[in-house]
């Protein structure tokens, strides 16, 4: 019936995670994102996207998960970037023009199976911010790789723990 489609489609699915793999979680992403902060601070270059802390949710979450491994991680923020950058500079910014984008990221990275969900604002940040093609080197690759190693080694000290399945 209609009512237990409804009733389902707001029944939360997702595990129940213990307090300890919380607070390491949200301590994890916290850490993560004030680096990039900071880095950027002394370096004069922004090295902070939004979809860095989309990225935390998945490696310190869910960093068993496909979409959080580092080919997925570096390798769709590269991709999204690059797509973005190309059509940002063969293209006017408009509405269809990032939607295009978006989608080209989103076809691409399904397609080289490298797969990341946050990196698939990229496009938008590019276009609406009109970066150009140094954006791609500060900070999608460089921020890229900051959230992967901190990843790794979260994954690898989780591991000793077995606070995460």
């Amino acid at each position: 019936s209609v009512d237990r489609a409804v009733r389902r489609s707001f029944t939360r699915t997702q595990p129940r995670l213990t307090f300890p793999v919380i607070l390491l979680s949200g301590f994890a992403s916290t850490a993560v994102i004030a680096l990039l902060g900071f880095v950027s601070e002394v370096v004069g270059h922004p090295l902070l996207m939004a979809s860095f802390g989309a990225s935390c949710v998945l490696e310190f979450v869910l960093p068993k998960a496909p979409v959080s491994q580092p080919v997925n991680v570096i390798g769709g923020h590269m991709i999204s970037a690059v797509t973005g950058l190309a059509v940002v500079t063969t293209m006017p910014t408009q509405w269809w023009s990032m939607a295009l984008a978006t989608g080209l990221a989103i076809m691409v990275m399904v397609f080289l199976r490298v797969l990341h969900p946050p990196a698939a604002g990229i496009p938008l940040i590019i276009m609406i911010d009109g970066e150009s093609w140094s954006y791609l080197l500060t900070p999608v690759i460089l921020g890229a790789v900051v959230v992967t190693l901190c990843g790794a080694l979260y994954r690898w000290a989780v591991g000793k723990t077995s606070l995460v399945r």
